[in-house]
């Protein structure tokens, strides 16, 4: 089961976050070099993931059988990562809210391409119906708990 509901951060971390997730095929890892991205202006960081001014943040995805890696990408900084069974896709989820504007991420395995983002500010989330149908229709190998689909339409539920 993919867990989708954690709170998010409030605080500014420091130094590298590194987080790593394998299947008997693949091994992904994110690293993120909270220094590194801060000595940057912070009005030139609009998008974690473009490879213009993101020298601080990546995703790799490596084959474990050769070691070779099939795509290394440029990142936010991510605390869980998962593979759907079909090896697909990857998702990549954030608890980490300051200065990331992405929490959950949907990514196609074969070439790296992000085929889905959402981003959620200061609360617990919980996907409303509305997207939890459209997740579903989108991406129907992945299974999203009852307990984190909100009966109402909104896609934040307050603290």
């Amino acid at each position: 089961m993919l867990p989708v509901s954690f709170l998010l951060g409030q605080g500014s971390p420091y130094g590298e976050s590194i987080c790593v997730y394998e299947t008997d095929r693949w091994k992904l890892i994110n690293v993120f070099d909270w220094t590194a991205m801060k000595t940057l202006r912070m009005d030139l960081i609009l998008d974690h993931f473009s490879s213009e001014t993101n020298t601080y943040g990546s995703l790799t995805c490596i084959e474990k059988k050769t070691g070779v890696a099939k795509f290394v990408i440029p990142s936010g900084p991510f605390t869980d990562l998962w593979i759907s069974p079909d090896s697909k896709y990857i998702v990549a989820l954030s608890d980490e809210a300051y200065i990331n504007p992405v929490q959950i991420l949907i990514i196609d395995n074969d070439d790296g391409k992000r085929l889905y983002k959402k981003t959620f500010a200061n609360a617990y989330i919980k996907l409303s119906s509305t997207l939890y149908y459209e997740f579903i229709q989108r991406f129907q190998d992945l299974k999203i708990p009852a307990m984190y689909i909100s009966r109402q339409d909104n896609y934040i539920v307050p603290r």
